[in-house]
């Protein structure tokens, strides 16, 4: 089963195009671990390397739903 780190942001201000690096850090530590950011914006994307999403979507992608 793939690993996956995922921050969870709850402000309804729109996540910037640069990821929180602490997300970024902690992949050193989990090799190919999948990136995740579940928020509130609309607009999934991906950012170096880490995806961006609704946290609707997240949910669903992440096998949570």
């Amino acid at each position: 089963m793939p690993i996956a780190l995922v921050e969870i942001k709850s402000t309804r201000k729109a996540v910037d195009d640069a990821p929180n690096d602490k997300l970024l850090k902690f992949k050193s530590d989990f090799g190919s671990a999948q990136l995740y950011i579940l928020c509130r914006d609309p607009h999934a994307r991906l950012v170096k390397g880490v995806e961006i999403l609704p946290w609707q979507l997240g949910i669903r992608e992440l096998g949570l739903s």
